[in-house]
């Protein structure tokens, strides 16, 4: 008679399992997405900001105001209060307001 305890089947250790597959592949396609998004996002912000300063620049400030307005709030909204822009929305603001004769 043959002792079927000496019998195993040999697995390989080193072959990942089709669990860890997907769950690598899931986490890479997260994570390209995420990069994505933010890449976008920040070039619509940079887009508007360029607006701004054309309309400045062409001297229609009250238009260029309006519009930073927006921008502030679509900034502040998706970013939180404190990021990246703010500085810049504040330069712009001052020079906008200074432009109008609001002191």
């Amino acid at each position: 008679m043959i002792d079927a305890s000496n019998q195993r089947k040999a697995y390989p250790r080193n072959k990942p399992s089709d669990m860890k597959k997907a769950g690598v592949y899931t986490l890479s396609s997260f994570l390209f997405i995420l990069v994505t998004t933010f890449a976008f996002a920040q070039k619509k912000y940079d887009k508007a900001l360029a607006k701004i300063d054309g309309l400045y620049a062409a001297g229609n400030y009250s238009k260029a105001s309006s519009k930073l307005q927006k921008f502030k709030k679509s900034v502040t909204s998706k970013l939180g209060q404190q990021n990246n822009y703010m500085p810049g929305y504040y330069i712009r603001d001052a020079k906008i307001s200074l432009a109008l004769g609001v002191l």
